[in-house]
C-alpha cells in the first residue's frame, strides 16, 4: 500500500511537469501560481493594450502624412497664385491681360477648397476645420468686414471699455440645418428664458460675472431636430484671431436647441414640463458663456500668444456649469452616482470614489454627477465650511472664478480658499472627505434640482415666465454665428488656467479682472430633478456645449491606459480660412495688395505643415518607445508564465525514473506475495 501510494504521487508530479512541458507555460491554472497568474494576466493586458495602441501611432502617422500631402499641393498652389499676384502688379501687363491672371486665380481659389474638402483618411475630412483646434482662422488686419456687419453703439461703464460690435455669420449649420419656424419658441428664447438665465447667473456670481452687466456680448441661434440625439441644448464658441503682433482674437457665439425632447402647445408655446427642463438646460448653457467670456485662458488652455497650456479639468468646467442649472438627477439616477439619502457615508464615498466615477476618471458621470456634487463641495468650503445656505455656497464659488477672472490659477485659489494643498490634493481627498457633505446636500434638495440660481436647492422651475430687459447677452434669433469684435488692447486670452497663472484683465467695479472668450470642452448635460414631485429626476433635460473648440481635433489613443492620448489639431485650410477667397489681381492696386494676403496664408500653411511634421516625429518616437516597452514587458512576462523546457525536463525525467522505479518495487511485491501463497498450498 505504501509503494502503491508513493507510486501515485510521483505520477501526479511527472503529469503536472508533462503538462508544462507540452504546453510551454509554466501556469496553466490558477492553482500553480495564483499570485504569478494575476502578474501575468495584468502584464498581458498592458501588452496587448500597447500592442494596439503602437497601430494607432502608426495609423495616426498615416493620416499625418495624408493630410501633409494634401497641404504640400495647396502651399504649391499658393505659390503660384503669388507668382500671379507679382505678375499682375507689373505696370507691363494691360487690363486685359490681368483678366487672364484673375482667371487662372479663380481656378486655383476652387482647388484649394475642392482639396480642403475632399482630403480624407477612412472617411473623415481633414482639412475642412473639423480637427481644428478651435477652428481658429487667420483674419488679415486689413480684411474689412462684410456688409452683414451691425455695429452696436459705443457704450462705457466705469470708465471700462464694454464696446462689442456684432459680426453676423448667415452660413448655414453643416451638421443641424435651421428648422423653418418656431417663431414663438424663438420669442421666448431670445426675449425670457436667455435673459433670465443670463441676469440670475450674473446675480448669484456677482463679483465674477456682474461687469457684463454693461456688455453687448451677441449669440447667434438655430432650432433643429434630431430624434437620435437627448441634447436638449448647447452652447459653442469658434475662436478666431487677427493674425497680427500681438495676435488679436474674437470670439464666435452660438446656440443650438433640438426640439426633439420638446413638447410644445397647439399655439406654439413650451409645456410646463418643457419650459422647465429648456430652463434648466439653458441656465446650464449660458453658465458655460459666461466662463467662456470671463475665464478663458482655463477653458480653453491657450494663452494670449495662442500657445496651448493648461486647461481646467473637465469635471470642474462641467461641475460648476451644473451648479448653476442643477445636477442632482444625476446623482440620484440617469446614469450618474445613483445616490440617496439612505446610503451611508462609508458607501457614499465609494461611489465618489470608484474607477468610473471618481473626478479622475474622465466619464460623463465625474464631470456631470461628481463633479457637480465636487463644485458644491468647493464652494460651501470657500465659505468657511459651516453653511449649507445656497446663498453662502454660491458666494463661495463666486470667490474661486473672481479669483480666477484676475489672473490666478485655479490650483491657486483652492491653495487660498481651502484648506487642500491644490488641485491634485482635492481630486486625490474629495471622495472621503466631502461624503459627509453630499449626504447633507442630498437631504437639503429633496426632490428638486439643487440649483443655485433660484436661491432654493429644491425648487425644479428656476426661471420666471415673463419677458427680459436684461440684453448683455443678445440672442441673435436671424443667424447662427455672432462674431464679438473685441476693441484693440482687449484682454480676450486671459485669466487663470488650471495649474499656470493667467493673465489679468481690465479692472471693473466688481474687483477683478475682465477676461473675456474662451469655449467649453465636450459640453455639459443639465438636467435638474424630478418634473412631478418624485425623486427619479422625471423629464430630465439634456445640453451639451458643441461647436468648435480648442479641445476639438483628433484624438489618438497612444497607451494602454485612460487618458494616455495624444491630440492632432489641423486647421482648415480652404480659401476663406486662409484668407484667399476674394483675392482680386484685377488692377495693379488690388495685385500689390493680394501679395501680402497670399503672404499670409503661405505663412499659416507652412506653420501647420511644419506642425504635422512636429506630429510625426513625435508619433515615430511614440511607435519605437512602445515597440520597445512591448518587447520588455513580453520578456518579463515570459520569465512569470513560461515554462523554462530545461529545468522541467530534467525534473520530468528525474521523477520518471523514480516512477519505473517505483513501479518495479510494487511488481516486486507482488511476486513475493504469490512465492508465499504457493508454499502455502
Amino acid at each position: 500500500m505504501n509503494q502503491q501510494r508513493m507510486l501515485s504521487l510521483v505520477t501526479d508530479r511527472a503529469a503536472k511537469h508533462v503538462e508544462k512541458l507540452s504546453s510551454g507555460y509554466r501556469i496553466n491554472r490558477s492553482a500553480d501560481d495564483a499570485a504569478g497568474l494575476a502578474i501575468s494576466e495584468k502584464m498581458r493586458r498592458q501588452i496587448r493594450g500597447l500592442t494596439q495602441a503602437s497601430a494607432n501611432a502608426q495609423d495616426g502617422i498615416s493620416l499625418v502624412q495624408s493630410a501633409e500631402g494634401a497641404l504640400h499641393q495647396v502651399q504649391d498652389m499658393l505659390q503660384r497664385m503669388n507668382e500671379l499676384a507679382i505678375q499682375a502688379a507689373n505696370g507691363t501687363n494691360s487690363a486685359q491681360d490681368r483678366l487672364h491672371l484673375q482667371a487662372e486665380v479663380n481656378q486655383i481659389i476652387r482647388e484649394i477648397d475642392r482639396v480642403a474638402h475632399t482630403t480624407t483618411f477612412n472617411d473623415r475630412k481633414l482639412l475642412d476645420g473639423s480637427l481644428s483646434g478651435g477652428e481658429a482662422y487667420t483674419r488679415l488686419p486689413d480684411k474689412p468686414l462684410t456688409a452683414k456687419t451691425d455695429v452696436v453703439p459705443l457704450r462705457t461703464s466705469s470708465g471700462s471699455i464694454t464696446y462689442l460690435a456684432i459680426d453676423v455669420d448667415h452660413e448655414p449649420d453643416p451638421l443641424y440645418p435651421g428648422a423653418p419656424g418656431h417663431d414663438v419658441l424663438k420669442s421666448a428664447l431670445k426675449n425670457e428664458i436667455v435673459p433670465h438665465a443670463v441676469s440670475a447667473l450674473m446675480d448669484t456670481f456677482d463679483d465674477t460675472f456682474g461687469y457684463l452687466e454693461d456688455m453687448s456680448i451677441g449669440i447667434g441661434l438655430t432650432i433643429y431636430e434630431n430624434d437620435s440625439d437627448p441634447t436638449l441644448a448647447y452652447v459653442g464658441v469658434r475662436p478666431s484671431y487677427w493674425n497680427t503682433v500681438p495676435i488679436r482674437f474674437e470670439l464666435e457665439f452660438t446656440m443650438g436647441v433640438n426640439l426633439s425632447p420638446i413638447s410644445l402647445n397647439g399655439d406654439g408655446t413650451l409645456t410646463d414640463a418643457s419650459r422647465r427642463n429648456v430652463e434648466a438646460t439653458i441656465t446650464h448653457e449660458m453658465m458655460h458663456a459666461l466662463m467662456m467670456e470671463s475665464l478663458t485662458r482655463g477653458m480653453v488652455g491657450m494663452d494670449a500668444n495662442a500657445n496651448y497650456g493648461d486647461a481646467f479639468p473637465s469635471w470642474f468646467v462641467e461641475g460648476t456649469a451644473q451648479m448653476a442649472g442643477g445636477g442632482m438627477d444625476w446623482v440620484r439616477s440617469r446614469g450618474g452616482l445613483l445616490l440617496n439619502e439612505s446610503m451611508g457615508e462609508a458607501d457614499i464615498e465609494a461611489a465618489l470614489g470608484s474607477p468610473d466615477k471618481s473626478l479622475a476618471s474622465g466619464t460623463s458621470a465625474s464631470q456631470y454627477a461628481t463633479g457637480y456634487l465636487a463644485a458644491m463641495y468647493l464652494g460651501y468650503l470657500a465659505y468657511g465650511g459651516s453653511s449649507m445656505e445656497e446663498a453662502h455656497i454660491a458666494e463661495g464659488m463666486d470667490r474661486l472664478l473672481n479669483g480666477i477672472k484676475s489672473g490666478k490659477s485655479l490650483d491657486q485659489v483652492l491653495r487660498e480658499h481651502t484648506s487642500y494643498g491644490g488641485l491634485r490634493d482635492f481630486e486625490t481627498g474629495f471622495a472621503a472627505d466631502g461624503a459627509a457633505f453630499v449626504k447633507n446636500l442630498m437631504t437639503e434638495t429633496g426632490s428638486g434640482r439643487g440649483a443655485l440660481v433660484n436661491n432654493n436647492l429644491g425648487q425644479i422651475d428656476l426661471l420666471p415666465d415673463t419677458p427680459s430687459s436684461n440684453t448683455s447677452f443678445l440672442l441673435n434669433t436671424d443667424y447662427i454665428y455672432v462674431n464679438n469684435i473685441y476693441p484693440d488692447g482687449y484682454p480676450v486670452m486671459a485669466g487663470g488656467g488650471s495649474t499656470q497663472s493667467g493673465i489679468s484683465g481690465y479692472g471693473n467695479t466688481s474687483g477683478g479682472g475682465t477676461t473675456p472668450g474662451g469655449t467649453v470642452p465636450g459640453g455639459g448635460n443639465v438636467s435638474g430633478g424630478a418634473d412631478s414631485g418624485t425623486t427619479s429626476g422625471v423629464g430630465a433635460a439634456y445640453g451639451r456645449s458643441k461647436g468648435s473648440s480648442f479641445f476639438g481635433g483628433l484624438q489618438l489613443q497612444i497607451g494602454s491606459e485612460a487618458g494616455e492620448h495624444m491630440t492632432i489639431h489641423i486647421e482648415a485650410v480652404n480659401a476663406a480660412a486662409l484668407g484667399v477667397d476674394q483675392v482680386n489681381i484685377s488692377t495693379m492696386e488690388k495685385a500689390e495688395e493680394s501679395i501680402d494676403i497670399i503672404g499670409y496664408a503661405l505663412n499659416r500653411v507652412a506653420n501647420q505643415r511644419s506642425a504635422l511634421g512636429a506630429y510625426q516625429n513625435r508619433l515615430e518616437h511614440t511607435v519605437l518607445n512602445l515597440d520597445n516597452v512591448i518587447e520588455n514587458t513580453h520578456a518579463s512576462e515570459s520569465r512569470i508564465r513560461d515554462t523554462d523546457m530545461a529545468e522541467e525536463m530534467v525534473a520530468y525525467s528525474n521523477l520518471n525514473i523514480i516512477k519505473q522505479a517505483g513501479i518495479s518495487m510494487l511488481s516486486g511485491s507482488d511476486q513475493n506475495q504469490e512465492g508465499v501463497l504457493a508454499l502455502l498450498m
